[in-house]
């Protein structure tokens, strides 16, 4: 079932946090399909931020999150990101639970975005591989496999 926007879409995540990442570097690989088409999305820069399948350091992808993403998505983000990493994007390690199963579980309201510049990564089949690093060892990897498609207007 693909992805409407502008819409909600619930995410639901759950993983076991071995321990707290002060510092990290985030490698994001994107790959779109369109019309049976498989391409590489590589990495852009816009308005002085890069975006698509790019290398990121923690602070780099905290300040993507809260400046860049529309607001109310950028909140969603950064709560994922202290979730998942521990890292608040704010140079605090957050309350985690240390060897606990822990469970993400948000409504996203996704906004219109079909006049901004990320309009080409708001349609299409997407495979998203994330891998965060520090010091050299894998502290998380994520696949994430999407369809996304604009709500047609009645």
């Amino acid at each position: 079932m693909p992805i409407h926007y502008p819409g909600n879409i619930n995410i639901t995540l759950a993983h076991t946090i071995k321990r707290s990442i002060k510092t990290f570097q985030l490698s994001v690989d994107i790959l779109r399909t369109v019309s049976n088409i498989r391409l590489p999305v590589r990495c852009y820069t816009v308005e002085g931020l890069r975006v698509g399948s790019c290398k990121y350091t923690g602070d780099e992808m905290c300040h993507l999150i809260k400046n860049w993403w529309p607001k109310t998505f950028g909140l969603y983000l950064t709560s994922l990101v202290s979730t998942i990493l521990g890292n608040n994007c704010d140079g605090s390690l957050g309350e985690l639970s240390i060897n606990q199963n822990v469970v993400y579980n948000k409504m996203l309201e996704l906004p219109d975005l079909s006049g901004s510049v990320l309009s080409f990564l708001m349609s299409g089949d997407f495979d998203v591989k994330i891998v965060a690093t520090e010091k050299g060892t894998t502290a998380f990897c994520g696949i994430f496999k999407y369809t996304i498609k604009q709500k047609k207007s009645l």
